[in-house]
């Protein structure tokens, strides 16, 4: 949820939250955040890591940009 939505790490901290997964699952063990953030740097790392390999076999060039034009925070 936390990586699919974009919603904030401390959100394991608020009450809600915690009654809502007790409710669901009472044996469910929530994490903290420096684990949540443990957790999704090792993601990144392995995902950074298989894109770097599939780019490396590539015998052309690449250039990737981003779209600002459309981007919903284009005044940032």
């Amino acid at each position: 949820m936390i990586i699919l939505y974009e919603y904030p790490l401390s959100m394991v901290d608020d009450l809600g939250f915690r009654k809502f997964c007790n409710t669901i699952s009472p044996s469910f063990n929530i994490v903290s955040r420096k684990t949540i953030k443990r957790d999704i740097m090792k993601m990144y790392e392995v995902e950074k890591e298989k894109s770097m390999k599939m780019l490396s076999k590539n015998r052309s060039r690449v250039a990737i940009t981003p779209d600002l034009w459309t981007a919903s925070n284009q005044n940032k």
